[in-house]
């Protein structure tokens, strides 16, 4: 495969992609283990592990970078000042898997559909899945203690959750765009719409996802794609 770069033509080896991809899907795989948990017949929780660990960092971090490493997925991480020593590793790790998502959207725009798999793609769309109901706007009841960071990046009426979800939308939309041909691929894809429609405890994300503007975003989470206030607010 050979892929055109301005005046710059650069040769790929087909073996060394499928060797990268290979190596992304099993820890994406390992991903969802570690930040998730299987939930069948019960309530989606965040790990109680996961949960304590979070709230133990609490000394360490600092919650604003902690957001802006979430919400700068286009931006190289070494360019966030305390990004490594300062963020909440839990957060830092499912952003680390919405930059390859972003990665995976700069690949459809480039027109390099071919240097991406459709195993990885489901293997993403699997993690996020898990992670949706657990994450993606918790029950705060459910829990004794709940960890700030987590509660402010993906906390319900916080700026980080209307972040993730516009993200996650986003997304969605481009890998159906990519993986249309692909059934086992599309379902997986469409499988994490559902789920984030699909739940009775969250009835007002229903609710934009239907009829909110696509365009929302949070400026005041230092959104790197997108400059504008936020502008939408939770239906009643």
């Amino acid at each position: 495969m050979r892929v055109a770069t301005g005046s710059l033509n650069c040769s790929f080896d087909n073996s060394i992609i499928n060797m990268i991809n290979e190596d992304i899907h099993w820890l994406v795989l390992v991903t969802a283990h570690v930040l998730t948990e299987e939930a069948q017949g019960e309530t989606p929780m965040i790990p109680g592990e996961i949960m304590r660990y979070s709230i133990q960092q609490s000394t360490e971090i600092d919650l604003n970078t902690t957001l802006k490493v979430l919400a700068s997925p286009t931006n190289n991480i070494d360019t966030i000042p305390g990004a490594s020593t300062h963020t909440d590793h839990a957060i830092r790790l499912i952003s680390a898997v919405f930059r390859l998502c972003e990665v995976h959207k700069q690949s459809v725009t480039a027109k390099m559909v071919d240097t991406m798999s459709p195993q990885v793609t489901s293997s993403v769309m699997w993690l996020l899945r898990r992670w949706s109901r657990s994450y993606l706007l918790p029950d705060e009841n459910f829990y004794n203690q709940m960890s700030k960071a987590i509660c402010a990046g993906f906390g319900r009426d916080t700026d980080g959750a209307q972040w993730s979800v516009q993200f996650l939308l986003d997304k969605i939309l481009v890998y159906l765009a990519a993986w249309n041909a692909e059934e086992k691929t599309l379902q997986d894809i469409l499988q994490l719409l559902v789920t984030m429609v699909d739940n009775r405890t969250r009835n007002w994300l229903g609710k934009w996802l239907t009829t909110g503007p696509r365009s929302a975003c949070c400026r005041r989470l230092h959104c790197a794609s997108c400059t504008r206030p936020l502008s939408w607010q939770e239906p009643v």
